[in-house]
């Protein structure tokens, strides 16, 4: 029988961010998904749930507060929502924070250190603890 990996949809309009998150994220084992904004995130999440979201703030359109807050809406407060941005001033900073309570889960800053511990704080927030390796290779439940 084969287990479905762990899928993570990768929302950022910058390609280049993107594509270092995909790479980090593929190498620790989850499948990955890119949407390079808010509405096309929304689009592939209604086609295709993923089992965690990671969100930039900053983008052009539909902003990471709004797709956090639809996303929320739609599917309920079991999709892990990690919030990333590049921006380091405090009111930004406590801007994405103040998005927990209807929303996000968690903040990292990309390309982080903390990026794959983020996630994996998040996973076992959800589903129960994974020991450092993919939730796939442990069996742990994804969101459905």
């Amino acid at each position: 029988m084969t287990q479905r990996r762990f899928t993570i949809l990768v929302v950022d309009d910058d390609g280049d961010a993107r594509l270092i998150m995909r790479a980090a994220l593929r190498k620790a084992g989850f499948e990955v998904r890119l949407a390079a904004g808010g509405e096309d995130a929304l689009r592939q999440f209604r086609a295709a749930p993923c089992d965690l979201v990671m969100l930039d703030v900053d983008l052009p359109g539909m902003d990471g507060h709004a797709v956090c807050a639809t996303l929320r809406a739609e599917a309920g407060p079991l999709l892990p929502i990690v919030m990333v941005t590049g921006m380091d001033d405090v009111q930004s900073v406590e801007a994405a924070y103040d998005y927990r309570a209807p929303g996000a889960d968690g903040l990292a800053s990309p390309p982080s250190m903390l990026l794959g511990r983020t996630i994996a704080q998040t996973h076992q927030r959800h589903h129960g603890p994974c020991r450092g390796r993919p939730a796939a290779a442990m069996g742990c439940r994804p969101f459905a």
